[in-house]
């Protein structure tokens, strides 16, 4: 496929992509035209299924011929030592790739927060969690990111919630009551990609990608073969791992669009519009945190975050919005532009289900201070190092 013919089918990919994402969206427009959860249509669902239930089993029948390989050699020592080099080579190969590929269960390194060190932020939590019918985060972290998501860490899997000091602070009550209805939302949005199967398949998939992706290795014939045979290894895996994602990226972004409106009928719709809105504007942070370093005004950087974002001119945010409307979708996303996100919040007039009064979010920031310089320090070393790496 020359240059020219890529091009094209980027671009009709490209036109097939934007349409259906205006179609998902125009779902939503329309309110009451949006499948409940259970009536979503499952078919490409199902085929993700099979596929991620594949990719499993092969994972497992190379364990298995790693062990039968194994047993092959152990069988043939002393009767044949050319079976024992064979069956030996093999079976550290099947066994190798299946340690590399296996299932990894990882811990988050951000800090914890227990119900003793934020009483009233896991209150509110657990408030939200009953209007949703959401499961109560078992581990509760906060970081310094302009971010906030739900996974599972740990084995046995915990139900983990993760929050960034720059929202916390950054956001007012009603926003913030928002932020942790959209994200414990995700629990209960009919999401394909929350799925155990379809969440381990993607990781033996990402897993051997890592392994087989090409290096950057010198420029002599050995090497470029080298890379040549990871090429070819590795090209089916990446078409794997884009078939699961388009498979799965309409039902993950209506699930997203479900989730913006059940943290909606939490917060109100005002608060959804303008929590969604500020996050165009989370290069900001690094604005805070050179402007409490130079010439300080409040306390700390996530507080000069907020003043930040409260005294954005309409200018600016429409110049921004501007910017922001010109994100491209691929199918193969979870998440719709914000820009749309914002779109269909703001068409639903939802009412405020759960109000976070001033005096109590004040009470959340005092449990959140101690914590504040740490992670400003970290966010901000963050910074430095990447522009003298560059």
């Amino acid at each position: 496929m020359n240059r020219v013919s890529r091009w094209r089918h980027a671009l009709s990919l490209q036109r097939w992509s934007d349409r259906e994402a205006a179609r998902i969206k125009q779902s939503f427009l329309d309110p009451g035209r949006d499948r409940p959860v259970s009536q979503v249509p499952a078919w490409r669902s199902a085929i993700a299924l099979i596929l991620a239930g594949l990719v499993l089993s092969s994972a497992l029948l190379v364990f298995l011929l790693g062990l039968w390989s194994s047993w092959m050699a152990i069988r043939a020592l002393n009767v044949n030592p050319i079976q024992v080099t064979v069956w030996g080579a093999l079976a550290v190969l099947c066994l190798l790739c299946s340690w590399l590929a296996r299932p990894r269960f990882p811990v988050l390194e951000d800090q914890s927060l227990t119900p003793a060190q934020a009483p009233e932020l896991h209150a509110l939590i657990s408030e939200i969690d009953g209007l949703l019918n959401a499961p109560v985060p078992q581990i509760l972290r906060i970081n310094g990111n302009v971010n906030a998501f739900v996974t599972r860490e740990g084995f046995p899997p915990r139900f983990s919630l993760t929050l960034g000091l720059p929202l916390l602070f950054g956001f007012h009550p009603q926003e913030l009551v928002n932020l942790l209805a959209h994200e414990l939302a995700h629990e209960v949005n009919g999401d394909p990609l929350r799925g155990q199967w379809l969440t381990a398949a993607l990781n033996v998939l990402h897993t051997v990608q890592h392994l087989l992706a090409p290096a950057r290795l010198g420029i002599g014939s050995a090497d470029a073969l080298a890379n040549g045979v990871r090429w070819v290894l590795v090209l089916p895996v990446h078409g794997l791992i884009w078939v699961l994602y388009a498979l799965l990226g309409e039902d993950s972004q209506r699930a997203e669009y479900r989730a913006d409106l059940m943290a909606a009928s939490v917060s109100g719709s005002e608060a959804a519009v303008t929590g969604l809105s500020k996050l165009h504007f989370g290069d900001l942070l690094e604005f805070a945190l050179q402007k409490q370093r130079s010439n300080p005004e409040r306390p700390h950087a996530f507080l000069e975050l907020r003043h930040a974002w409260d005294h954005l001119t309409p200018e600016q945010r429409e110049r921004r919005r501007q910017q922001m409307a010109q994100q491209r979708l691929r199918l193969d996303q979870s998440h719709p532009p914000t820009v749309d996100r914002t779109e269909v919040v703001a068409r639903h007039a939802l009412p405020v289900a759960l109000r976070l009064s001033p005096e109590r979010a004040s009470r959340i920031e005092a449990e959140l201070t101690p914590f504040v310089t740490r992670i400003q320090t970290e966010v901000y070393d963050h910074f430095r190092d990447r522009y003298s790496d560059g």
